[in-house]
């Protein structure tokens, strides 16, 4: 008979298992000079697509605190997880690595007979990992270094069980096949996707000129039976007459909806990333976007330097600038505003105009990444609604209202996505502000 392969499991300290690199600490500096500089977004939960590489980094808008000369294994802590990402070597880094102050360590393994590489990677962003981390872990939005978060005496008394290498192999190609078996059914999906898109786009300029093609035979039809005088207060029709200059308003209606739809084929072309005081952009968006039909709400408190702010003795931020900023379109960021805006009125404060409709603006950040949230006290989602219709192309109950094209949700979450964020909605019927869009962006710069 064969051998079996030996399944038991031991328990070892991380402590036992690992050395934590003494990093070459670095006063907080602006990102000018650094090629190469790592944020949050770099770490993974994915442990076989850790590696960090002149191909997927490159110089950052971000504030850094580390600089990494040498290959290592790196861990951070977000919530109670871990990501991991990993140098196994600095060609084409020969300069090193800058890191963000995010709350991460960096470590080399002890005992390669005990454990390898991938199997280490693969406990830490583990279930069990995290079950432990929920009961040592501290609970602090501005960490910027894992000292804030978890005591390294916590850290390195965090267990892992191991088994045999030979079992911890196989476990490994295990997840390489499921990985490679996700990533197949990924881009299938993607593709039927990409074939729906264009098929629904198609679909929506097709409608739209069918549509075009009758207002424009109906306004013809007035101009023959009246030889070819036309008059704006002329009716036409018998069974649902129409004016003459309802039938022109009509057709531009179409025009700019017709317009708005081969806009979303190439949406966020020609748009350049630019560092945008976000702050000082929301006020002034709600300052030229009034509406008699809403007001706006944003808490300024804490969004400004209460004092100045230096890096090696050098003011770099004067007391009353800006504490956060956006790498970001211009034009993309107020396009997507724009956008929830009109929605909130097509939607959220349609019917209920003369109530005391707001829509509040507010953020909050955690190393590189800023959440904008945008909600509103108008009506709750539609029932029926969820979130896939939501950013569905076309996917609007009030297509057609007004000149609503149904294609705001879809324009957000792609201008979000082109350039590197995502967003995503949070309804709750019973609260005051019942629906909100969360924009989260990954690369922006944080003096707080």
């Amino acid at each position: 008979m064969g051998k079996t392969q030996e399944t038991t499991e031991k328990e070892y300290r991380l402590g036992d298992l690992i050395d934590i690199f003494d990093l070459w600490k670095i006063d907080v500096t602006n990102q000018d000079n650094q090629k190469w500089c790592m944020s949050l977004e770099n770490f993974t939960d994915q442990y076989m697509l850790s590696y960090i590489s002149d191909k997927n980094i490159g110089p950052g808008n971000y504030l850094v605190s580390s600089h990494i000369t040498e290959p290592c294994l790196m861990a951070a802590l977000t919530g109670n997880r871990f990501r991991v990402a990993r140098l196994s070597t600095m060609n084409g880094l020969e300069d090193g690595v800058w890191v963000d102050r995010i709350p991460y360590f960096a470590f080399r393994i002890k005992n390669h007979n005990l454990v390898s590489e991938d199997y280490l990677l693969r406990e830490l962003i583990s279930d069990r990992l995290s079950e432990q981390l929920e009961n040592v872990a501290k609970t602090n939005e501005q960490a910027h270094k894992i000292d804030d978060l978890i005591d390294k005496s916590d850290l390195l008394n965090l267990v892992i069980e191991l088994p045999s290498l030979e079992v911890q192999d196989v476990l490994v190609k295990n997840d390489i096949l499921t990985l490679l078996q996700d990533l197949m059914a990924e881009k299938q999906e993607d593709f039927e996707n990409y074939q729906k898109d264009i098929h629904l786009k198609k679909h929506a300029v097709g409608q739209t000129l069918f549509n075009l093609n009758n207002w424009w035979n109906t306004l013809q039809k007035a101009r023959a039976e009246h030889n070819g005088t036309l008059d704006d207060k002329i009716q036409v029709g018998k069974l649902r007459p129409i004016s003459v200059g309802d039938i022109y308003n009509r057709i531009s209606e179409s025009l700019n909806i017709l317009s708005n739809q081969i806009n979303t084929f190439t949406i966020g072309d020609g748009m350049e990333t630019e560092d945008i005081a976000l702050a000082p952009f929301i006020s002034e968006y709600m300052a030229t976007h009034q509406s008699p039909m809403f007001k706006f709400e944003f808490d300024e408190m804490g969004k400004y330097a209460v004092e100045d702010f230096k890096i090696k003795g050098e003011v770099v931020l004067h007391k009353g600038d800006p504490l956060l900023y956006l790498v970001f379109p211009r034009q993309a960021l107020t396009q997507i505003f724009d956008n929830i805006v009109s929605n909130a009125c097509s939607h959220g404060f349609s019917g209920i105009e003369d109530k005391n409709n707001t829509i509040r603006i507010e953020y909050n950040s955690i190393g590189s990444t800023c959440i904008v949230t945008v909600s509103n006290n108008g009506k709750p989602l539609q029932k029926g609604m969820s979130e896939e219709k939501v950013f569905m192309y076309g996917g609007s109950t009030a297509v057609g209202t007004d000149g609503h094209n149904g294609l705001g949700a879809f324009q957000i979450r792609n201008l979000m996505s082109r350039f590197g964020g995502s967003a995503t909605i949070e309804c709750d019927d019973n609260a005051t502000y019942p629906f909100a869009y969360l924009l989260t962006f990954h690369n922006c710069i944080s003096y707080k």
